[in-house]
């Protein structure tokens, strides 16, 4: 189904309640992308599910040391890389019949007034 949010930006707004839905809907959950997307509002499942992989694709790059740490987040984003980080680590974790994990992250991060 085509809108016209299709290749929109990601506000602050957007990311936040991107969160929000990611936390609510787990990647066990059916029509996963159409749930986020219904409650974003404004955004197609295909849209939700790309913002996703990028920030994935973003984790890793990161993880691999292709990316530099320092000043590559923004805040919003550096919040929605560390809940997915989370989830992802967490269910790998879960998967290996583990309940506890280690991991060191360093992350700078500046806090403006949009949070």
């Amino acid at each position: 189904m085509a809108s016209s949010s299709v290749n929109s930006p990601w506000t602050s707004k957007d990311n936040k309640m991107f969160e929000k839905a990611l936390a609510l809907y787990d990647r066990d959950t059916p029509d996963r992308w159409h749930k986020i997307a219904r409650a974003m509002g404004g955004k197609t499942a295909d849209e939700v599910k790309r913002h996703y992989e990028l920030l994935v694709e973003d984790v890793m790059r990161i993880e691999a040391g292709q990316m530099p740490y320092a000043n590559y987040f923004s805040n919003r984003k550096a919040i929605v890389i560390m809940s997915i980080l989370k989830n992802f680590l967490l269910a790998k974790a879960e998967s290996q019949g583990s309940d506890m994990f280690v991991i060191k992250i360093y992350v700078t991060v500046e806090v403006d007034s949009v949070m």
